[in-house]
This record gives C-alpha cells, structure tokens and sequence, in this order.
C-alpha cells in the first residue's frame, strides 16, 4: 500500500489550471484577483472537494510567500485567544516578500462564537496588506457577519468521470498497475472528493478485485464521521476516559488499523501548520499513533493508544 497522505500532497493543484472539477469557481477567482475586488473569501463545500487548496492558489496568485500564509485549522485552534493571537500578528506588514499576509481558517465551522468575534473587527476594517479565505464544509454555521463580509464560493462535488480520469492520470504516473474495474471503483466510492480518491488509489495499489478494493476502501475513510468525533475531544484538550469509551464502543466492528491510519490523517495536517498553537498538542497525538497496529490485535492497540494520551502527564 503506497502512503495515501504521500499521494495526496505530491498531486495537490498548485495552480488554478491544476483543479479539477471547479472550472466556474476558478473563472471567477481569476477575475476577482485580476480587479482586486475583494480579498476576504468564503470557500463552503463537502470534504476533500478543494476548499482549502483553492485558498492556497488564491494566496500564490495574489503574490504572497508561502511563508506570509497562516494557516489554522479551527477544528485544534477554536477559542477566543487563539484568534486574538492571529489579529495581532497581522497589525504589521510582514518583513518578507510583498508585505501581505493571507489567513486561511480551514475547518471554520468549529471555531466558537467568540472566537469569530475576536477577527470581526479587522474583517471590518480590513488592513490592505492582510487577505482572508474561511472554508468549511457547513457555511451556515459561520457567522453571518462574517459571511456577509467574504465573497462566497460553493464548491460541488466532482463528477465520477472526471475523478476517474484523475485517478487513471495519476496511477500511469506512479507506474501503478490498476484495473479498470478498480480505478471505476476508486472513482465512484471518492463521492466526488479528489481527495479521497487519491486516498483510494493508494489504499488500493495492489488490489486485484473490486471486491477487494471495497473491503479496502470500506475501512480507509477519512471523513468517517465517528473517527472525527474521537479527534475532535483530544484536539480540544485531554478527555477523560468518561467521554472517550462511549466513542470507541461504536467502533467495535472496525479495523483499528484503520482507525489510525485516519487519526494519523487528522493530526497531520494540524501538525505541519506549525504556526497554529495547536501543533504542539497534534505532534504529541500523532507519536501515540505513530506505529502501525498488529493484525489481530482487536482494540487493544487502539485503546493503548488512547490509554497514553488521557493517563499519561
């Protein structure tokens, strides 16, 4: 199995030509760019369809470094003080490049009322070297007074052939010998989602069958809705067993191999934003899962795992 995160970082559009699926929304952000009409953005769409990567592209097209990009991730930094920490770095031009800075809120819907509170006031009075891009899967949870400051752009979900098309690209350039029965799989089991399908194909590299690509693609789910309910109580702080156990007791039927690979996916991304405070709390998560379970193992991997975040000083 080739590292799914691998394949998904290596085929990340760098540029607007580079995206699949969005080709409205790509002409339209050409154009805002072009005639500097706006720089406060709302990307709002299912996951792993290209919000926080359109950002990004945004970002480099404006001009701004790579390193005058902050990135947070509101699902770890979602309280009140971390967005008084981002507003302050931003009152002066950055010494590097162009001067600007671009902020991009990924998982904006997690951030708390009086988080979004905190960044109203420069969103009001926005500082002209500072740009500003909120995505999130739920746009309706984000403050309408922010909504209504940001130009909004709704991201669907990737046709099934143009996912395919990817996934074949992608698997000739790896030197990937894949089925056609398993690339359609891959393809329709993504839901639109580039991501997932780039996720899929690396999960499903040595696979013969479509029945084997199910079984492989059933358990590597990084939008599992559960998984995402275990991440969210260690990024908010250390849980008690109390609150984790009922969690875990959904999982009982899983792979909990793939629990970890999922979980490892999470705590990933938080990670490499190395400027969010909360990339201290994710490389601790990530050493806990670190090592790949044993087969067999039941939960018991898992639950050591979690054993050594919540009981361990």
């Amino acid at each position: 199995m080739k590292n799914d995160n691998a394949l998904i970082t290596k085929y990340r559009p760098q540029t607007f030509e580079e995206v699949v699926g969005q080709a409205s929304i790509v002409r339209s952000l050409k154009d805002t760019i072009a005639k500097k009409s706006s720089k406060q953005f709302l990307f709002v769409g299912p996951p792993g369809t290209g919000k926080t990567t359109l950002a990004r592209i945004v970002a480099r097209q404006a001009g701004v470094p790579d390193s005058n990009v902050l990135e947070i991730d509101a699902g770890v930094n979602n309280g009140v003080e971390d967005m008084r920490q981002l507003v302050a770095s931003l009152n002066f031009r950055s010494m590097t490049g162009n001067g600007q800075k671009f902020v991009i809120i990924d998982e904006a819907h997690l951030a708390t009322k009086a988080a979004f509170s905190a960044v109203l006031k420069v969103l009001e009075e926005p500082p002209a070297h500072v740009w500003w891009a909120f995505c999130t899967t739920e746009g309706d949870k984000v403050l309408e007074a922010i909504r209504s400051r940001c130009v909004r752009y709704v991201l669907s979900p990737v046709d099934d052939d143009v996912i395919l098309d990817l996934v074949i690209s992608v698997a000739e350039k790896e030197g990937l010998t894949v089925s056609e029965e398993v690339l359609g799989t891959i393809a329709r089991k993504a839901k639109g989602s580039p991501r997932a399908a780039l996720s899929g194909l690396a999960a499903c590299a040595t696979s013969k069958t479509r029945a084997e690509a199910l079984e492989l693609l059933q358990e590597v789910d990084t939008d599992d809705p559960t998984v995402r309910e275990l991440a969210l109580l260690f990024v908010r702080g250390k849980p008690t067993w109390a609150l984790v156990a009922p969690v875990v007791e959904k999982m009982d039927t899983r792979n909990p191999e793939s629990i970890r690979i999922v979980m490892c996916a999470w705590f990933q991304k938080a990670a490499l934003s190395n400027r969010a405070p909360g990339a201290e709390r994710a490389l601790e998560i990530l050493s806990a899962f670190e090592k790949p379970y044993p087969q067999q193992s039941g939960l018991a991997s898992l639950l050591l795992s979690l054993g050594r975040l919540i009981f361990t000083e």
